[in-house]
């Protein structure tokens, strides 16, 4: 062997490497740092020598694949592992695809997460290296490391940002090396002849990347909507289910003595609550919500909010808390607990009830006070339209109460403070009936003896529903408040007394911002209230009146009918996609239908011309009915399209022959029966026009008959 020939296989072995160690980056945003870089890059390696290894001294298949385990599990156990028993290795290759669909992004690099990681690149580093030197075919290694990069994606579907940086990297030395190759393959004859194909070979390389880049950033294919399969697999996490904690306020305020839940430290901030669950769900008799929680690294996603935010640390230690949902403050960051689960849509966390009895940890999150700068500031109409969702219809009570209590604000977030300035106004009444369903929020407002007062749950309520009345996203907020008097020593401790209701609404740029409004020492009697524009002013929902041009009113919001306006061009698009494939799959269906029928025996080849003309006249209107033979369906074509269904009588009597004549039809009445198709065609496209023989070529109704 050559100093040419050997340089040129290092050269290989070198590349396929570098293919398969240019896949680990694909896992950047699933992890929540790089501690996976160094693992996932030496098992890539160590396959790619230990294929090398065994290529080099010849080993058969056998020893080949004992190489291959033996160094997995080397290189697992001393860089992964470090010591702890190889038995995890087993668990980590059979769940950790579970755990790692199921786990909180960005995840901690753990030993049970990397395990998995660690098994795709070192098996495409592997096989790459073996086929690359085993093989004489130009493109064997190839897809080892298109497999690992496949897997990457799919694994962190959606959670991986700038994967097409990923994929250069990955088939860029998969092209010089294809090139490489196809040399080697070709024949070696000297340092000229090598050096001629790489003036060829190498700039076209590189004029196809710089092509297919161009191409990708003309078409941004995959940028979004990538198939998740986290989509597809329940969470690990099992919350059980509870009724809607805003209903377990009361209960919690009323309990005598109070009962100790949990203590918490805070440091970094000013806080005078933590929040527990957040609900966005409403349909005018509960507010509920359905968080979907995944077991959280010690980092957690980012809050989409850009806006900078001051940092609080807070140390909670749970002692009598019964609810699945755990304190937390602003929007969580890092939490140093095991088995947390982090709701990324909601910025709640929970635990399962098994691992609540004495469970501490340490939370840091961002806070971010009011000023002038998020007062300037309108809602995030980018959260969804669920978090504006109203039942059908709102009692006129509440409808009139949101104009009149925002009418003199003149920003967005001054009708904000103004909804909450004004419930604050309200008296709170620690004994009010409980319940936040339409008719209880719209009792609030009511005039005369009608007229109710509330505490935190409707107040909580009351300001959700007037905010997505006026087209804010809002939600109501559940948790409990840190008094001064439950400080000491730094400590607060929470007890059943403090738990609490407010609301809050996303504005743009600063996420998810609390309203509190109620006012637990405004204990005052209610103030006349005018409803002079609201009939009656009965705090129920009305019936539906006669004329529905003054049916009561939700608000239909700005923001759903631009989306609805947006969303035009794709479903036109969409509608023309589908047009398309159903004209696609038609001529396909019809253009083997007409290749099938001109082969077999003769006989068959006539029988395939008359199913074909048959096809043709029903298309063109001609009802064709099964009890009639050849020849009648020859007089009706003739009675119905005059001269132009003259073929259609040759047509008829050599299906006729073909199929009841003594022996059997030669090729030459077959061909006869075709140029007869042939003639049908031209002259039904003469006598409908093009346009008419275009609309029936492309209809599907020919296909839906055995005979057509």
């Amino acid at each position: 062997m050559t100093r040419t020939v050997i340089a040129m296989r290092g050269a290989e072995v070198a590349l396929a490497a570098a293919a398969v160690v240019a896949t680990v980056p694909a896992y950047r945003d699933f992890f929540g740092s790089g501690g996976y870089l160094v693992p996932l890059t030496a098992a890539a390696c160590a396959g790619a020598l230990g294929a090398l290894r065994a290529a080099t001294l010849r080993w058969g298949t056998s020893a080949t694949i004992v190489t291959g385990i033996a160094g997995f599990l080397t290189v697992t156990g001393a860089v992964i592992l470090r010591g702890r028993e190889l038995t995890s290795i087993g668990t980590g290759i059979a769940n950790g695809w579970m755990r790692m669909l199921t786990t909180g992004l960005p995840a901690d690099p753990t030993a049970e997460l990397l395990i998995l990681p660690a098994l795709l690149v070192y098996a495409a580093g592997f096989g790459a290296v073996t086929v690359a030197l085993r093989t004489r075919a130009v493109l064997a290694p190839v897809p080892f490391p298109l497999l690992s990069l496949l897997a990457a994606l799919l694994l962190t579907a959606g959670h991986t940002e700038g994967a097409f940086p990923v994929a250069v990297a990955v088939l860029a030395p998969l092209a010089v090396l294809v090139l490489i190759r196809a040399v080697r393959r070709g024949g070696v004859t000297g340092r000229a002849y090598l050096a001629d194909r790489a003036r060829f070979g190498l700039p076209m390389v590189a004029l196809v990347a710089v092509a297919g880049i161009a191409a990708a950033h003309a078409v941004p294919i995959g940028e979004k909507g990538r198939f998740d399969p986290r989509a597809l697999i329940r969470a690990e996490l099992t919350i059980e289910d509870t009724v809607t904690p805003l209903a377990s306020v009361r209960s919690q305020l009323e309990e005598t003595p109070p009962r100790e839940l949990f203590t918490v430290r805070v440091t970094g901030a000013v806080l005078d609550r933590v929040r527990t669950a957040a609900l966005d769900d409403y349909d005018g008799t509960l507010w509920t919500s359905a968080d979907r929680f995944l077991t959280a690294g010690r980092t957690l996603p980012a809050d989409s909010g850009p806006a900078p935010s001051t940092e609080v640390r807070l140390a909670v230690g749970i002692t009598g808390l019964a609810g699945p949902h755990l304190p937390a403050a602003g929007w969580p960051r890092q939490v140093t607990a095991g088995r947390v689960g982090f709701c990324a849509r909601s910025g709640v966390l929970a635990a399962e009830k098994a691992d609540r009895p004495g469970l501490s940890y340490d939370l840091v999150a961002g806070v971010r006070p009011r000023d002038d700068a998020m007062r300037s500031a309108g809602p995030d109409l980018a959260a969804g339209a669920r978090y504006r969702a109203l039942p059908a219809a709102l009692p006129d009570a509440l409808i009139t109460a949101a104009d009149q209590l925002t009418e003199d604000a003149p920003t967005s977030f001054a009708k904000l403070e103004a909804l909450e300035r004004g419930l604050r106004a309200m008296p709170y009444t620690a004994t009010a009936r409980p319940g936040h369903t339409l008719e209880r929020l719209g009792s609030l407002f009511a005039d005369g003896p009608d007229r109710t007062t509330g505490y935190a749950e409707q107040y909580a309520a009351t300001f959700a529903v007037l905010a997505r009345s006026l087209d804010f996203p809002a939600r109501v907020v559940t948790g409990y408040r840190l008094r001064p008097e439950s400080l000491t020593a730094g400590v607060h401790t929470v007890r059943t007394r403090d738990a609490w209701a407010w609301a809050e609404v996303k504005i743009a740029g600063y996420g998810w911002v609390a309203f509190d409004p109620a006012d637990p020492h405004n204990r005052r009697q209610p103030p006349p209230v005018d409803h002079t524009s609201s009939p009656a002013g009965s705090g129920t929902a009305p019936s539906a009146p006669e004329d529905p041009g003054v049916q009561a009113r939700p608000r239909q919001p700005l923001a759903d009918e631009l989306a609805a306006v947006e969303r035009l061009p794709l479903v036109l698009v969409i509608l023309a996609i589908l047009t398309a494939g159903l004209q696609a799959v038609v001529l396909a269906e019809k253009w083997r239908r007409r290749r099938d029928r001109r082969r077999g025996t003769p006989a068959q080849r006539i029988a395939g011309a008359w199913m074909q003309s048959t096809g043709r006249l029903r298309a063109a209107g001609l009802p064709i009915h099964r009890s009639w033979t050849a020849y009648e369906t020859a007089e009706a074509a003739r009675a119905r399209f005059g001269e132009a269904a003259s073929p259609v009588a040759t047509l008829a009597r050599l299906f006729a022959e073909a199929c009841y004549g003594t022996r059997p039809p030669g090729p030459e009445p077959a061909d006869e029966a075709w140029r007869a198709d042939r003639a049908l065609r031209a002259a039904l496209r003469r006598e409908r026009g093009l346009a008419r023989t275009a609309g029936a070529w492309l209809s599907p109704a020919s296909l839906w008959h055995r005979s057509g």
